[in-house]
């Protein structure tokens, strides 16, 4: 995992973190992506809110377990490259536009269901957390 320790530097304890809290995400985000119809995923715009609402999900994850900003953004671009099977260059183009969207109102709205439903799924309600990004995908 090179693009790992690019990020976060050697520290074994900090990048075996990381990798757990990964799997955290992909847990959540599994069961939600089999609601969703591959063919959003070619849509830029859907693919565009689709890692937003990821980027909520590991700020939820954040709060839980005191990520700083490199680590949330290593957890978006495993999650990303590995996970949802994306190309390098559309990670780069999508994590940029995660950092310039958050904090805009429709960017600040996408993120806010990620994070909440990730907060629902951590609290043991995964029926209502995973059907958001469905509903968030076609908003």
């Amino acid at each position: 995992m090179g693009f790992l320790t690019k990020f976060l530097g050697s520290g074994e304890r900090r990048r075996r973190r990381i990798d757990n809290l990964k799997d955290k995400l992909d847990a959540f985000m599994r069961p939600s992506q089999s609601l969703v119809d591959s063919r959003d995923m070619n849509v830029p715009e859907r693919r565009g809110r689709y890692a937003l609402f990821v980027y909520g999900a590991i700020d939820a994850l954040a709060e839980a377990h005191e990520l700083d900003e490199t680590e949330r953004l290593a957890i978006l671009v495993m999650f990303l490259r590995t996970t949802a099977r994306m190309h390098e260059q559309d990670v780069s183009t999508l994590v940029g536009r995660c950092m310039n969207e958050a904090g805009q109102p429709r960017g600040q709205a996408v993120t806010d269901e990620g994070f909440r439903a990730m907060r629902q799924w951590l609290a043991g309600d995964a029926g209502t957390a995973v059907s958001r990004l469905g509903q968030v995908l076609k908003g």
